[in-house]
């Protein structure tokens, strides 16, 4: 056999691969996978959403903009014109023309107890002619009665004035002339008659009485509410100046203003706080007012905008301060202990002990010195402030 029967000619078929899209291909030649699927709302969801809520909220807006019907509700919550009035009211007369026709009224200090001694003796009233029931003040016929009579007895008789005479003074006619003016009596000398007294204090020009001092009186809890002018900060103790911001009134009426708005509050504050307190002790001593004068105040608390007392703004504890000198300890300590060795002499022994031991105490005493530190307490400038009377206040 020749070498050509060992080999075939014959070509081979060939493979052909089915043909792939660029996308099948980029598909396994990636080398991440595919991110995960986000969930979405649907925009539309989210409409309606909104939509019935806004709706909601107009509605409640309408409903609660709309007025009341008060047709509801009963027409008389209090029963004010079945009330049955008070027996003094109902004494009264209805109008103005059931009330007797009056006369001048009687000058002075001493028209009412004059008008009481008419009343009850039954002459008429000095200035008018008429009597104190509103009658004519024309003489009765029947004289005055037993009780009438004793009454005028007793303030004739002369027990308590040294006079032997038993003939009271004749008391002059005081009845209004035309004028309506009430004629002055004739000095008798002899104060028998206590009516005449009477009128003749009634035609002199009467005191004038000064106001009470209860008006312008500032009652114990009274509040003066008022604002720091200068700051304060309790590392050293000073003074603090406030200025009152609304015009106090008086306690009684309420109508008279007795420290007008802009008067000078002067107080002293305490530096001597504890550990962990948060508030700074303010005493008010005096007061100031815009017209020079000055009041005593004593010892005033003060407290702040909500009543309490003392003032608190800002507190520092100095908690930086404690930390570094606990750190500065911390180190001072490892480097005494740091320098240890077995093979050290005596002398050596002893001078480190005694060096570790003097700088363990600096530390300790360095670390108690920030511990008993004081709080610093700073209350700013402008900080509302009040001043609440301890004692009954009084003003000229």
């Amino acid at each position: 056999m020749t070498r050509n029967d060992w080999t075939d000619d014959t070509p081979e078929p060939e493979f052909q691969q089915p043909r792939r899209s660029e996308a099948e291909i980029a598909r396994e030649l990636r080398l991440r996978a595919d991110p995960p699927k986000v969930m979405r709302l649907s925009r539309k969801a989210l409409a309606i959403a909104g939509g019935v809520a806004a709706t909601g909220l107009g509605a409640a807006f309408l409903l609660a903009l709309e007025p009341a019907d008060r047709k509801d509700g009963p027409s008389e919550l209090y029963p004010t014109g079945r009330a049955t009035p008070a027996e003094g009211v109902a004494s009264l007369p209805r109008d103005y023309t059931g009330i007797p026709k009056l006369g001048p009224p009687l000058p002075g200090e001493f028209g009412k107890p004059v008008l009481r001694r008419s009343q009850e003796a039954g002459e008429p009233i000095p200035g008018r002619p008429y009597a104190a029931d509103g009658t004519s003040a024309s003489p009765s016929p029947a004289g005055p009665t037993s009780e009438q009579q004793a009454r005028m007895a007793a303030r004739t008789s002369g027990l308590f004035f040294g006079n032997s005479s038993a003939a009271p003074a004749t008391a002059p006619d005081l009845q209004a002339d035309s004028t309506g003016e009430v004629p002055k009596p004739a000095e008798t000398g002899s104060l028998a008659n206590p009516k005449a007294e009477a009128v003749v204090l009634l035609d002199s020009p009467a005191t004038p009485t000064p106001p009470s001092e209860a008006q312008n009186t500032l009652r114990a809890g009274t509040i003066i509410p008022a604002a720091l002018v200068t700051g304060i900060q309790s590392d050293l103790p000073g003074l603090v100046i406030a200025q009152v911001t609304e015009p106090v009134r008086d306690s009684l009426t309420g109508s008279h203003v007795v420290i007008p708005q802009g008067a000078r509050l002067i107080g002293t504050y305490d530096s001597e706080l504890a550990a962990g307190q948060t508030r700074l002790l303010l005493a008010w001593t005096r007061l100031l007012l815009p017209d020079g004068r000055s009041i005593d105040l004593g010892r005033t608390p003060a407290a702040d905008a909500t009543g309490q007392a003392g003032l608190s703004d800002k507190v520092d504890n100095h908690w930086g301060s404690t930390a570094k000198a606990a750190l500065i300890s911390t180190i001072l300590s490892i480097g005494a202990q740091s320098g240890t060795s077995g093979d050290e002499s005596d002398l050596a022994r002893a001078l480190r002990d005694g060096a570790s031991d003097s700088i363990s105490r600096t530390g300790r005493q360095i670390v108690e010195r920030e511990l008993s530190r004081r709080p610093t307490i700073t209350v700013r400038a402008g900080s509302p402030v009040l001043a609440i009377i301890s004692k009954d206040l009084p003003f000229q």
